[in-house]
């Protein structure tokens, strides 16, 4: 007589006539049975939570007679990491939209449509057909879950939905998204604040540095400093998987393969700071209203002047500070370089307002304080052209063509950049995993560290 028990609930599939069967946690098995042979496989139904770190303790016991064996069998489930921007992308997601009822996010998507087009991704795009919330970027973070297997390391997706019960959004992630090969999962309990979007979370690539290792990269995550919640909800369940240590923080910063460098990479992060070069007479948009049928809203109708105003130049000198402490932490954190770091033109502006379930809490909302979205932002066709040239295109053209980055434009003024979000907001990505996470050959540390300044 055999028995066999484990210390979690996680089914124990036996195979029976070539087919996989379910047992008891603490199942017996008859002699007969052990004579013929059989498989015993372990099927883990949940990941790491703060509740669980995942040890499982498999206990096997054989009993002949007076005659007794056992053994015992340590393992642990998984973790779930992030995909970082060093990953091949062979799939993008984005919200579709409708020509009759919403013909900008429509608009959007054919644009998406023809730069994809003309990219070597492997699987055609995938569109969010049940809902109109632009901003897939914000309700689901594609991550994955690995281990070693006998013909190599076996992959499977897992597609991490924003802790946002009250977006409804979310829930297609479950419904549509998830499928054979493709998990999904959901940390419940956060706020439908915009800190708890999935878009306030970036990877930082692989990379050693004093001694640690982070062969999976590295979680960064955009914390409050005045307001609740201070920390993102999924902030604690990403460090449950104690392997990629932990306003939009994706509107900040990005990390992009670049050969030629110490980590194979370099950041780019934002730069406010107020350029004054004589134009500001010209009209600082440039498209004409109407041009796409079904939109009849309006463009503003401004000056570089107006827009450029005393306050908002003050504002974003005060924010170019604070993302001078974003890159310090950054350096001292990952070791990169000056010489690796590039700064982008851009502006935030203040004082926007949302509705009562957008995910802005009220000492936020309207706030003449807090950055709430980049202004104007680089969007083709609308930026101020003064000699014949579209002056923020050119300016983000030489940036990234610092590191050898052609940069393609598309037009999202109506879909995405009137409700504070963009491109980056209005798409997300699944890429491939590339380098094994377990293979650690430096010392990983993912303890708390409570003097460690914060982003």
């Amino acid at each position: 007589m055999a028995t066999f028990t484990t210390s979690w609930n996680i089914p124990i599939p036996d195979v029976t006539d070539g087919a996989w069967g379910t047992i008891r946690i603490a199942a017996e098995f008859p002699a007969s049975q052990l004579r013929e042979g059989f498989d015993l496989g372990i099927d883990a139904r949940d990941i790491r939570r703060l509740n669980w770190d995942g040890r499982v303790e498999a206990e096997f016991n054989v009993q002949n007679g007076l005659e007794f064996t056992q053994d015992i069998v340590h393992l642990r489930v998984a973790p779930v990491l992030t995909f970082h921007h060093l990953m091949p992308v062979p799939e993008v997601l984005t919200t579709n939209g409708n020509k009759s009822e919403s013909p900008e996010q429509a608009q959007f998507v054919s644009n998406l449509q023809e730069i994809i087009d003309g990219t070597s991704l492997e699987k055609p795009l995938w569109l969010f057909n049940h809902s109109d919330d632009p901003c897939v970027q914000d309700i689901v973070e594609p991550g994955y879950t690995s281990f070693p297997g006998p013909d190599g390391p076996v992959t499977l997706e897992i597609m991490i939905r924003s802790s946002q019960g009250s977006r409804v959004a979310g829930r297609q992630v479950f419904e549509y998204l998830r499928k054979e090969g493709r998990g999904a999962v959901y940390s419940p309990g956060g706020t439908r604040d915009e800190i708890d979007s999935m878009g306030n979370l970036e990877t930082i690539p692989t990379y050693e540095y004093n001694g640690i290792s982070y062969p999976a990269g590295r979680v960064v995550e955009g914390l409050y400093l005045e307001s609740y919640p201070a920390k993102p909800h999924v902030y604690q369940y990403m460090r449950a998987q104690e392997f990629q240590a932990v306003g939009h923080i994706n509107k900040m910063i990005q990390f992009l393969p670049t050969s030629g460098t110490q980590h194979g990479r370099t950041l780019m992060i934002a730069d406010p700071k107020v350029q004054e070069d004589g134009y500001g007479d010209n009209n600082a948009f440039s498209r004409p209203d109407n041009l796409t049928p079904g939109i009849t809203r309006t463009i503003p109708n401004a000056t570089i002047n107006e827009i450029l105003t005393t306050k908002l130049i003050a504002e974003n000198e005060r924010f170019a500070e604070r993302l001078d402490g974003v890159k310090a932490v950054l350096k001292q954190e990952t070791g990169i370089g000056d010489e690796d770091i590039y700064k982008v033109p851009v502006k935030f502006t203040t004082g926007v307002c949302w509705g009562p379930d957008e995910g802005v809490s009220p000492e936020r909302n309207c706030s003449i304080k807090h950055a709430a979205r980049r202004y104007p932002g680089v969007i083709n066709g609308v930026d101020p052209v003064i000699n014949g040239k579209d002056i923020l295109v050119e300016a983000m053209n030489k940036v990234y063509a610092n590191v050898g980055y052609e940069v393609l434009y598309i037009y999202n003024w109506f879909s995405h950049y009137e409700g504070g979000g963009d491109v980056h907001c209005g798409t997300d990505t699944i890429r491939q995993p590339q380098q094994l996470w377990w293979d650690v050959k430096l010392p990983l540390i993912v303890e708390d560290n409570e003097d460690r300044m914060e982003l």
